[in-house]
């Protein structure tokens, strides 16, 4: 037991070869990069006159970049520039991350961008850069995981060394995310929003770094062009850019509908290979993943409720994030090797139930609840969000798992980068559905600075939508597994 758990923890350092430093920098500086996101929320409220309802659509139109990975997949697949395809398009997505921090620290130190639109114009171009910049960057490292591994091993060598090349990057990644929450909070409580914003420019520079590090004889692998799903892709890009630059009724829902129809066609053009049991079988996984990743977005007004009411300040607000990504590292640690042998219905019906219970302490603080406890127990609104914190850790990052061994194992021979681009789109889709669901609760339920009457009625129905949707999903799902005998296993046991 104890060699076993020593082994474990000894495993990434053990593992580690110098020729991975490519793609553990970069996922390094993806999730380094929301160390300015608590500053970022103090300075929107305190110093803009953006509305709730705005920073969401905000929220909606900063993401697009992830559902356009398919067209770059086949850039990267296909087109060499300066002869690598890789190292260039690593300094492609630097110098993007390096034009959206400029325009940020601009609208933060009050220069002169108005020839570039309103602040909402200025935030949403930046915001689009530094997300496109991210996108490249992550769609090289997925590559880089496959091309780094020694290809004169064997096969259960190479599988075993893919594994461990995802390992070290997942943790890489949500290391950064950790750290990024212990800096934020310390620097949005000392420091002003205009000058925390220049150290966003370290991030390209240091991204650039991970080319120093790449061995310019690795052997890239080749993808085989696909004519329609580059189209798609363009189209994917077209009317994402058109309907986002025209403020027209419903374009947010637009994009959305087309991006989701288009996104389903790629997904049948990509199974080609798969026979009819594997494609149903893919089907219904990805059916109930994009319903797993539906969780209503309650927007900045609830971070204003907790701010104004919870008496939240920028150092607290760091805290909680602390905990929480410290312990889904932690869980994901721990508990991945047991969540790969569930079925994937069960994994998703615990987590939604579990998440919804965790939940519930911030609706009852929305009726008084920290009032209540700390008369008669001593303890208010922060204590019951450092406990709910601590149980509920564990378990946020840890739906991840599962859906990375499911992309590995159904992916296609050729065109692995495309594969991974249209998975990723799929469940960012998702998180935009999300968004949209958001937007359409805050404007039902009304919240802005100050007021806030309808934060109890805005966290009950995205209770309720949260538990619904995923649950009923599942519920069909598991259904149609029976009707057509599809087993769901993540991978063979």
């Amino acid at each position: 037991m104890l060699d076993t758990i020593k082994e474990n923890i000894l495993l990434p350092i053990r593992a580690f070869q110098l020729r991975y430093l490519p793609i553990i920098i970069l996922y390094f500086c993806y999730g380094f990069s929301s160390f300015t996101s608590i500053a970022q929320m103090f300075w929107v409220k305190d110093k803009l006159s953006i509305s709730a309802i705005e920073l969401v659509e905000l929220s909606f139109w900063v993401s697009s970049p992830w559902t356009v990975k398919i067209l770059f997949s086949q850039i990267i697949d296909n087109i060499s520039i300066m002869g690598n395809r890789r190292q260039s398009y690593i300094y492609i997505g630097a110098f993007c991350n390096l034009l959206g921090s400029s325009i940020l620290i601009a609208l933060a130190n009050d220069y002169d961008l108005t020839y570039l639109g309103s602040v909402y114009h200025q935030l949403l171009l930046s915001g689009i850069l530094v997300s496109t910049g991210f996108m490249i960057q992550d769609l090289v490292a997925d590559t880089l995981c496959a091309e780094l591994v020694n290809h004169n091993a064997s096969f259960e060598e190479k599988k075993y060394e893919i594994g461990i090349i995802q390992m070290l990057g997942r943790i890489s990644l949500m290391f950064a995310i950790l750290l990024a929450t212990i800096i934020g909070g310390y620097i949005a409580s000392n420091y002003n929003y205009s000058d925390i914003t220049w150290l966003t420019l370290l991030l390209p520079i240091i991204s650039v770094t991970s080319s120093c590090f790449l061995n310019k004889n690795i052997i890239q692998s080749e993808g085989i062009f696909n004519f329609k799903i580059s189209i798609i892709g363009i189209i994917i890009v077209v009317i994402s850019l058109f309907f986002g630059m025209l403020k027209i009724p419903y374009n947010q829902e637009i994009v959305f509908c087309f991006n989701l129809i288009l996104i389903i066609f790629l997904f049948k053009i990509i199974c080609t290979h798969q026979d009819n049991q594997t494609f149903r079988e893919i089907t219904l996984i990805g059916i109930m993943l994009f319903a797993a990743r539906i969780d209503p977005q309650t927007g900045v007004g609830i971070e204003w409720w907790m701010i104004d009411e919870l008496k939240f300040d920028p150092i607290f607000f760091g805290v909680l994030r602390q905990i929480s990504f410290l312990l889904g590292l932690i869980g994901t640690w721990l508990l991945s090797g047991y969540l790969l042998k569930k079925d994937i219905s069960i994994i998703i019906v615990v987590l939604v139930l579990i998440n919804a219970i965790l939940f519930l302490p911030y609706i009852g603080m929305s009726y008084g609840l920290h009032n209540w406890t700390l008369r008669h127990f001593g303890f208010g609104a922060k204590t019951i969000a450092v406990v709910d914190t601590f149980i509920d850790g564990p378990f946020t990052a840890i739906i991840m798992v599962p859906i990375l061994a499911l992309s590995t194992l159904y992916a296609p021979k050729y065109n692995k980068p495309t594969w991974f681009a249209i998975a990723a789109c799929w469940l960012n889709l998702a998180l935009s559905s999300s968004t949209l669901i958001g937007k359409y609760l805050n404007k039902f339920f009304i919240i802005e600075r100050g007021e806030y009457s309808q934060v109890s009625n805005l966290l009950i129905a995205k209770l309720i939508i949260g538990v619904t949707i995923p649950l009923c999903t599942v519920w069909i799902c598991s259904i149609l597994r029976s009707k057509n005998k599809v087993i769901l296993n993540p991978l063979p046991t």
